[in-house]
């Protein structure tokens, strides 16, 4: 898939002096969810290289995120027939709603489904759950979805190579864009600088939104009684004086 025009001038200024373009998350998710990641859309690589840039930045997200988080991959075999291209669609709309400003998503029409952007977002949730339980893993809808992107432009004359990474969490209950980052990069023209640079750009993706996430309980909170005059106890009743004596 062909990778949208990504920016306006005055965004790509923002990005160029090194500091994180970001959309604060907008509201928690409901205790218990996990943020579902999927694979980053590559543009600007050979193909052979796509897996390795995709699944570095992946990787680094999932691994930062620990337990918040969990592969799309999970139970995606029995619906990418259903879903196809469902990344790429989501992204994409991510991307515009992010550029624009704006946190509501635009509904996209899907004639070869027969079918819509939002259409997809309702379903996908509670197809997710049926895929868990055929895993015999635990029951859950997600309700949060994270889409990722990494564009590599031509080396400058110095052979620096440049690139821009974005990352977009979808409430996909709200059709909204809950949170958006967008990362520029610079590394030399060595692949292994790249995926050393999505490495790290994996972590400063996942560092905001472990908290939105925790997997943890909130600790239990302790009721302390005040100090004061306990109240005396009154000494049980003696049983022979309260036994009635049979009469002879």
């Amino acid at each position: 898939m062909r990778s949208p025009r990504w920016l306006p001038l005055f965004f790509l200024l923002a990005l160029s002096c090194g500091r994180p373009a970001v959309l604060p998350m907008e509201k928690a998710p409901a205790r218990g969810q996990k943020l579902i990641v999927f694979s980053p859309v590559v543009t600007g690589f050979a193909e052979r290289d796509v897996s390795t840039v995709g699944g570095a930045l992946m990787g680094s997200i999932l691994t930062h995120l620990g337990p918040s988080a969990q592969s799309y991959r999970v139970g995606w075999r029995s619906l990418e027939a259903d879903y196809g291209d469902f990344p790429e669609r989501l992204f994409k709309a991510a991307h515009e709603a992010f550029t624009a400003g704006t946190r509501k998503l635009k509904d996209v029409e899907i004639p070869e489904r027969d079918s819509t952007l939002f259409r997809e977002l309702d379903s996908i949730g509670p197809r997710m759950g049926v895929a868990f339980r055929a895993l015999h893993l635990p029951i859950w809808s997600p309700t949060h979805l994270l889409v990722t992107g990494v564009e590599r432009f031509a080396p400058d004359h110095l052979s620096s190579r440049y690139f821009r990474v974005f990352a977009f969490v979808v409430n996909r209950e709200d059709h909204t864009l809950a949170f958006g980052m967008g990362l520029d990069l610079e590394t030399s023209d060595s692949l292994y600088r790249q995926v050393e640079g999505l490495l790290r750009a994996g972590q400063t993706i996942a560092r905001p939104l472990v908290k939105w996430f925790p997997t943890e309980l909130p600790p239990v909170v302790k009721v302390v009684v005040p100090a004061g005059d306990t109240p005396e106890r009154r000494p049980a009743a003696d049983s022979s004086e309260t036994e009635e004596t049979p009469e002879d």
